[in-house]
């Protein structure tokens, strides 16, 4: 059950700090991390909780579309790969959340395949989403949701 409820928070929480009228950004830059690093000290320990919850601010890279006509400052990822579609930035960004913010957890206990398999599903949820052109209402909390999920079966 906290499991789900986990999973429904982060979403929402991935939403939230994605959407330009909320009020506070650091629902995803913040809360995220500081959420899935307390659950990890719970379920493993808290070296592991903290170093997992540090890690997941590798999150605060960004994944916007390059787009040097409209947006002055660019993501990171954006001024790197000049992918004015978007989709290969969610895909690479979405490997990069597991494989860096999970990283400790791994280390930890030694799930390399799991790892690996959730990197490829957070970097494909991202690139599909993005390439059909969903909605970011629902890209986003599907990212978060899945973070959640690779945070829980590792």
């Amino acid at each position: 059950m906290i499991d789900h409820i986990l999973i429904l928070v982060i979403a929402v929480f991935w939403r939230l700090g994605g959407f330009d009228k909320a009020r506070w950004s650091g629902y995803r830059d913040v809360l995220v991390p500081v959420i899935l690093g307390t659950y990890l000290v719970f379920r493993h320990n808290l070296l592991t909780g903290i170093a997992c919850g540090l890690a997941l601010t590798v999150i605060r890279i960004g994944y916007g579309a390059y787009d040097p006509e409209n947006d002055p400052k660019p993501s990171f990822l954006g001024s790197v790969t000049h992918d004015r579609g978007g989709w290969w930035i969610r895909g690479l960004v979405g490997i990069l959340y597991v494989l860096v913010g999970l990283l400790p957890v791994v280390l930890y206990t030694r799930h390399w395949f799991g790892y690996v398999l959730w990197a490829g599903v957070s970097g494909a949820c991202g690139w599909i989403l993005c390439r059909i052109r969903t909605p970011d209402i629902i890209i986003e909390p599907a990212i978060g949701a899945v973070l959640a999920m690779s945070v829980i079966h590792i």
